[in-house]
């Protein structure tokens, strides 16, 4: 037995010399959805709405240079495209008539030079505001990355809009003068949001002293954004808004023509082909950047002209306030029929309504509405009288 024991081989050399070579196929980690496009995407949800996550761990190093410079950009070109929309309003014809394709290619250009501006002049403010938070010396190329991240906030919902805008309106200035809907409503919000996020941002990376850092991260960005938009709707319900805005353009004037109409009208206003409602052959509203409309439609008759204006004319003064007693007229542009003028007080501020239906051919009527507020009305009444005398319908020549 003893000898048997001796005889056997030592248990390694039972052992292969080599583990046995799995037949298996190698790991491979899944694609990202989506690529470079769905990184973005998950990037910016996570810092909407995480960004304490978002900003954890967060370093600056060389290979992060290609990253800022886009941020920049992004930063750069939503500061043009909100300029670009504030001058198709207050500008000339040639800014509210330019089109979508001209209006890109100057913000794209203007954009890279808001960029460098962004890149190197809000960085240095942005590092100048850590100091006095209590952090010193900070590196500049992640100062760029919190601040740049953090603005993409605001960035990115701007350019967003504007591409719906695009495929939405006619033109820039459609686009401007058009009724704010909720999602327009919506975006005045980012910008207090991003105040927010940078806050919690300079929190995360930096060693700053909290109350120092609310103060000039938080308090006073949220401060002076409140405090621009109380501007404007204050500069919008006042009298300051019609001695900002220009006056009817009617020498570059722009012509519109469908199957059933065709009219001239100013430059610097707009027909507003996004409306909902809007139909080249039967409903058609213009709009100037003052708060005033004209609308023209086409019709078939369920009672006469001078019926059809009254009844319009008991809804719109039930619908305003403080309207004063109608005074008929018989003819607006070339056409003749039952109109109504009265004046009425919207948001607190006096209006004028002019009405107006005529027949224009058999089982067919015209029907007009006219408003604008008195104070713009030396800017307006000549769009007004521009539309008047050219108006035609088409199916009458």
């Amino acid at each position: 037995m003893e000898n048997e024991e001796a005889t056997l081989p030592p248990v390694p050399a039972l052992l292969p010399s080599s583990p046995p070579t799995l037949l298996l196929p190698p790991h491979v980690a899944p694609p990202e959805k989506w690529g470079l496009w769905g990184r973005i995407v998950r990037r910016y949800r996570l810092l909407l709405f995480r960004p304490k996550k978002f900003f954890a761990g967060m370093t600056a190093s060389p290979s992060d240079k290609n990253e800022l410079a886009l941020l920049a950009f992004s930063s750069g070109l939503a500061a043009s495209l909100s300029r670009a929309g504030f001058n198709a309003i207050t500008g000339n014809a040639a800014l509210g008539n330019q089109s979508w394709l001209v209006h890109w290619l100057v913000c794209l250009w203007s954009g890279i030079i808001s960029a460098l501006l962004v890149y190197w002049v809000g960085a240095a403010w942005y590092r100048f505001r850590l100091r006095l938070a209590g952090t010193k010396d900070a590196d500049i190329f992640l100062v760029r990355r919190v601040y740049l991240s953090a603005g993409q906030i605001v960035a990115i919902p701007v350019i967003l809009k504007t591409v719906i805008d695009t495929f939405v309106h006619d033109t820039p200035l459609a686009a401007s003068v058009a009724d704010p809907t909720w999602q327009n409503r919506m975006y005045i919000l980012f910008p207090i949001w991003s105040s927010i996020v940078g806050f919690i941002g300079v929190r995360s990376v930096f060693r700053t002293r909290w109350f120092r850092a609310a103060i000039w991260f938080l308090v006073l960005p949220a401060f002076f954004y409140l405090a621009a938009i109380g501007m404007v709707f204050w500069t919008a319900s006042s009298g300051l808004r019609a001695g900002m805005s220009p006056a009817s353009d009617v020498v570059h004037r722009q012509e519109f023509s469908s199957a059933t109409m065709s009219f001239s009208y100013p430059g610097n206003w707009a027909v507003m082909k996004g409306d909902a409602e809007y139909d080249a052959e039967s409903y058609v509203q213009i709009r100037p950047v003052q708060d005033a409309r004209v609308r023209v439609f086409l019709f078939q008759p369920a009672m006469g002209p001078e019926e059809a204006v009254k009844a319009q004319t008991d809804a719109v003064m039930g619908r305003f306030s403080a309207a004063t007693r109608p005074v008929s007229f018989a003819e607006w542009g070339s056409y003749k029929g039952s109109g109504r003028h009265f004046k009425v007080r919207f948001q607190g501020k006096p209006c004028s309504v002019w009405l107006f239906i005529a027949p224009v051919a058999e089982d067919l009527y015209l029907g007009v509405t006219e408003l604008l507020r008195d104070a713009d009305s030396k800017k307006v009444q000549p769009g007004l009288d521009l539309i008047r005398r050219s108006f035609r319908v088409v199916s009458e020549e």
